[in-house]
């Protein structure tokens, strides 16, 4: 329904604007992640 595609598309969104900033989005401290990886 539009509820679930809301949802997919809101996932999506995050995931594109995370992922090169938190290149592990599993980790608790991505800011320390990024440093230690650069």
């Amino acid at each position: 329904g539009e509820a679930e595609t809301t949802l997919q598309d809101a996932t999506q969104n995050v995931e594109q604007v995370e992922a090169p900033v938190t290149p592990a989005p599993t980790t608790v401290t991505p800011a320390a992640d990024c440093q230690s990886n650069f």
